[in-house]
């Protein structure tokens, strides 16, 4: 029979006591055995069973070779990787060495690339073999290995890697986000907040050991690093990696492993839930965790009565995940839910609907962006974290029910599309760079980014919002492209 994981104090202590989350992942799973601990999903293939001796293996192999390529404790490393098993297997490696781990999105181009190899400077770069190309540029002196079906490979040795770099205490990465400033910052998250942060996710989702949890969204993102990465290893559940957000092959990966949990955003969950139609809704599935953007309480609704789970909608932010979470049992509508444990809030200059700017603190909070002072300043308001988004609570009917925050939307220059962040200033400067455009401004519209260009003389061409289109894919991330571009004087 299995047994319930209800995140127990004993563990709770348990992984509290470890420095690192490698530590905690490798105590946690001495006692799997054979048992999976990641299945790996993709259309092409067959799915791939990693169990947790083999993972623990794969960390300690990993780390052997990381070391004699000389990665040591505070070594800034790049992983340029899609989602799969080694993606976690040298998270897993750096973390035990001590170094500093950047995930470097895929989709990222020649402005958000610059930006990241100036700031965080890392000294070995991890990448697919098949994305070594779109980071070329910036390689140069640079110790670079490529990930191939064959295992991870070190192709440019730039004779020893520098010396380490200086990081506050407990950095476990540097993760990229952004505050409406035109490029990205890194925020310097630590050990204890990833730990932190699966602690109190699996407060809220209540997942027994034994069971199965799918997702599809990067690893790169905070949300899935914390929510669907640590979250299973540490409390008994198994990883299911999805390469492919086809709800065909989803539902058939759901039926086929026995899936309990499907952590997601909500376009994802749209989706499912258009592609699904009149067919009965999986036995299996027991619950829907959602992040990344807003989920309205109409697909709320929706959700939990056409696949009869329970849907846990959240918020969190790259400097600290999960801020707020519904909880099973007591999740609401149109809410991300009571705040975790661990953090104070409060709502700074509140309208006369109570709505106004959300900040935090906890002990667990990113001690700033990377080499950049003078934003961090900006954006911790003393002890209290400035989010940048607006929100209030909801006044509970009896007095005694926890208060759920709402999210009111982004006070910041940037706006969620799909589920993935853009600058909206970082998307004006793009335009700007083009040789015909004297001045562009950009914003967010029913769903999709709107451009205003005013190009110069010269460039006033019938065909110049396509040639911006092919000029903006190699400046910045597809998606951050304009679906509207307008001409104007």
């Amino acid at each position: 029979m299995r047994g319930k994981t209800t995140v127990s104090r004993a563990a709770d202590f348990e992984f509290a006591s470890h420095d690192s989350i490698s530590d905690a992942v490798l105590a946690s799973l001495a006692d799997w055995g054979s048992r999976p601990a990641l299945s790996v999903v993709s259309p092409d293939r067959p799915v791939q069973l990693i169990s947790a001796d083999d993972l623990r293996t794969g960390v300690y192999d990993v780390e052997r070779l990381l070391r004699s390529w000389g990665v040591r404790q505070s070594v800034p490393v790049a992983l340029f990787l899609e989602n799969s098993a080694d993606f976690v297997i040298l998270l897993l490696a750096l973390a035990r060495i001590g170094a500093v781990v950047i995930p470097g999105k895929l989709d990222w181009r020649r402005m958000e690339l610059a930006e990241l190899f100036e700031n965080a400077d890392p000294q070995l770069v991890i990448s697919e073999e098949s994305h070594v190309e779109a980071v070329s540029p910036f390689l140069t002196g640079r110790a670079v290995a490529v990930r191939r079906a064959q295992g991870i490979a070190l192709v440019q040795e730039p004779g020893k890697l520098p010396g380490e770099a200086e990081f506050p205490d407990n950095v476990a990465s540097i993760n990229y986000t952004y505050r409406g400033l035109g490029y990205p910052l890194g925020a310097m998250v630590t050990h204890r907040q990833y730990l932190h942060g699966a602690r109190v996710l699996q407060d809220g989702l209540q997942a027994e050991a034994g069971e199965q949890m799918l997702y599809s969204i990067p690893m790169t993102h905070i949300f899935t690093l914390v929510g669907c990465i640590l979250v299973p290893l540490l409390y008994g559940l198994t990883g299911v990696i999805a390469r492919t957000i086809h709800p065909r092959l989803l539902f058939q990966a759901i039926h086929d492993l026995n899936i309990q949990h499907l952590t997601a955003v909500p376009e994802i969950y749209s989706l499912l839930l258009r592609a699904h139609g009149e067919s009965p809704p999986p036995p299996s599935l027991r619950t829907f965790v959602s992040g990344g953007s807003v989920l309205s309480g109409e697909l709320f609704a929706r959700l939990g009565e056409h696949f009869g789970v329970e849907v846990l909608h959240g918020y969190g932010l790259t400097e600290f995940t999960p801020v707020s979470r519904n909880a099973r049992g007591a999740s609401q509508a149109g809410t991300v839910g009571p705040m975790c444990d661990g953090i104070d809030c409060r709502i700074d200059s509140a309208d006369h609907a109570e709505s106004g700017e959300i900040m935090i603190r906890s002990r667990f909070l990113s001690p700033g962006y990377y080499r950049r002072e003078t934003e961090t300043r900006a954006a911790w308001d003393g002890q209290f974290f400035r989010t940048g988004d607006m929100g209030r609570f909801s006044v509970s009917s009896d007095g005694f029910a926890e208060r759920h925050l709402m999210f009111d939307g982004e006070r910041k220059a940037t706006r969620k599309v799909n589920g993935v962040m853009v600058d909206l200033e970082e998307v004006r400067l793009a335009l700007t760079r083009f040789p015909h455009v004297r001045d562009a401004s950009v914003r967010f519209e029913t769903g999709a980014l709107v451009a205003e260009v005013a190009p110069d003389a010269s460039g006033v061409t019938p065909d110049l919002p396509a040639t911006l289109r092919q000029f903006l894919k190699k400046q910045i991330a597809s998606y951050k492209i304009p679906r509207i571009i307008n001409l104007r004087e």
